[in-house]
This record gives C-alpha cells, sequence and structure tokens, in this order.
C-alpha cells in the first residue's frame, strides 16, 4: 500500500502527464535513461523555445492516457506546432535507439517510423520554400506584365505608321 505522500506524488504527475495529452496533440515517445541531468534540462530548455514540453513518466501513466505500452523507462515531448523539428531537436541530444515512438495526427509512429521524420523538411522550411517558390511566380508574372504592355505599344505603334 502507498503512502500518503507517494500517492500524493503520483496523483501530482499523473495530473501533469494529463494536463499535457489535453494542450498537445502530437507527442514523442522516447528512453530517457543514460541522459545526464544537465542533458535532461538542456533538451528541456531547448524544447520550451519551441513552445514544446517534456516529462518523464510512469509507463502505467502512458498506457492509461495514451493506450500505449512501452517496456523501457519513458519520457514525453509535448509537441506544440512542428513535429518534425522536435523530432530533429531531440535527435540533437537523444541516440536515434532511444526514441521508442510518437503519436502524430492521432497516428502511432514506431522509434524507426518517428527517426525518418528527420528527412522531412519542418514546417518553416516547407514555408520558406512555398514563399519561395511563390516570389519566383509572381517575379515571372511581373517582368510578363511588364514586357506585353511595352511590347504591345511598340506593335500598335508600327502597324499606326504602316497604315499612314
Amino acid at each position: 500500500m502507498l503512502s500518503k505522500k507517494a500517492r500524493k506524488w503520483k496523483e501530482k504527475k499523473f495530473s501533469e502527464i494529463s494536463q499535457m495529452r489535453k494542450t498537445h496533440s502530437d507527442f514523442i515517445f522516447f528512453d530517457f535513461t543514460g541522459l545526464n541531468v544537465p542533458a535532461f534540462i538542456n533538451l528541456r530548455k531547448k524544447m520550451k523555445e519551441s513552445g514544446n514540453e517534456v516529462k518523464v513518466s510512469k509507463n502505467t501513466f502512458v498506457e492509461k492516457l495514451f493506450g500505449i505500452r512501452f517496456k523501457v523507462p519513458i519520457a514525453v515531448v509535448g509537441v506544440k506546432d512542428d513535429p518534425i523539428k522536435a523530432v530533429k531537436d531531440l535527435l540533437g541530444v537523444v541516440d536515434e535507439k532511444k526514441i521508442v515512438g510518437s503519436l502524430v495526427g492521432g497516428t502511432f509512429y514506431s522509434g524507426s517510423q518517428t527517426v525518418g521524420f528527420k528527412s522531412l523538411p519542418s514546417t518553416s522550411e516547407i514555408k520558406a520554400i512555398l514563399v519561395g517558390n511563390l516570389y519566383n511566380i509572381l517575379h515571372k508574372l511581373a517582368l510578363s506584365l511588364k514586357w506585353y504592355p511595352a511590347m504591345l505599344v511598340s506593335i500598335l505603334k508600327q502597324k499606326s505608321e504602316q497604315a499612314r
């Protein structure tokens, strides 16, 4: 039987993970063993800069809240906006083998599938590509619109001179 203090601690931790589940839609799960305290603090800081949240959780909490059972100690990253950037940031601190899965858009991805996200462009990279392409198209359109009226005026002048 649990002591009153231990029970309150578990209730608090469950509440924290439950709140994370409510406030984030995407999650990355990783094995935090072997990660020293300064590295974990650094990871939390880096994730927080992107609006993400990192919590260590008991596997029973993860199973109850996410419906996923893991066999290793788990830390959960609650992703705010961009799961691909979060995976890339996480891989800067954690070995690929430590990532055990993710829940993105309601779909569970295995550890290897989650690690595969690193080859995809992040949301900000996609936006930059789109803006660059859109600028290129608009620039060409502007040049075309500038060229055609000038050419039309030239053709009309030639026709009017020929008609005289």
